[in-house]
């Protein structure tokens, strides 16, 4: 083939191709430039609710922490001259019933917005620790309690608190290693 002839018919379709790149990689470009600010403001709501959560999850953590609210109840019972009799049940039975009472209401709030903001595995660890706080909630609150149920109360304790060990790493991750 005549060289005169050959090079236009292989620049036209070489130039075609290149403008085709140069025109995806501007759109893409112009996208990645506006998608970049939404992704770090996505990014941040993201971390101010995980951490809205784990500050709810760590408030309710201590306020339900069994040697600390029995600590308290007995020093309001000493405080008010309590008689000493059947002290130390009446002092637990007054724990358990501070721990049950102790408030999901931060928890709920700050847990739907993970469940919003986060993806759907950290929305699930979100609903674990969750749980595990109902779960507290309700051994403190069984009808048949003794004094002995305590340990019942501790262990649950001691899975929210690997719970939330869980939805930290979980979230740290995520956070980490965002890829939007």
């Amino acid at each position: 083939m005549d060289p005169a002839v050959s090079a236009p018919v292989i620049a036209v379709p070489t130039a075609v191709l290149a403008a085709t790149a140069a025109y995806a990689g501007a759109r893409s470009q112009a996208r990645s430039a506006h998608r970049g600010p939404v992704d770090a403001v996505r990014r941040q709501h993201q971390r101010d609710a995980y951490a809205a959560f784990l500050a709810a999850l760590h408030a309710y953590q201590t306020a339900t922490q069994w040697d600390t609210c029995y600590k308290r109840v007995t020093a309001e019972m000493h405080a008010v001259g309590t008689s000493p009799v059947d002290w130390a049940e009446t002092a637990a039975d007054r724990t358990r019933v501070l721990v049950a009472d102790a408030s999901l209401d931060d928890l709920m709030r700050t847990g739907a917005a993970v469940d919003l903001e986060g993806p759907e595995h950290i929305a699930a660890c979100a609903a674990i620790t969750l749980g595990s706080a109902r779960e507290l909630r309700r051994v403190a609150s069984w009808p048949l309690w003794s004094y002995d149920d305590h340990s019942a109360v501790a262990a649950a304790h001691g899975r929210l608190g690997v719970a939330i060990t869980g939805f930290v790493q979980a979230a740290r991750a995520h956070l980490n290693d965002f890829d939007g």
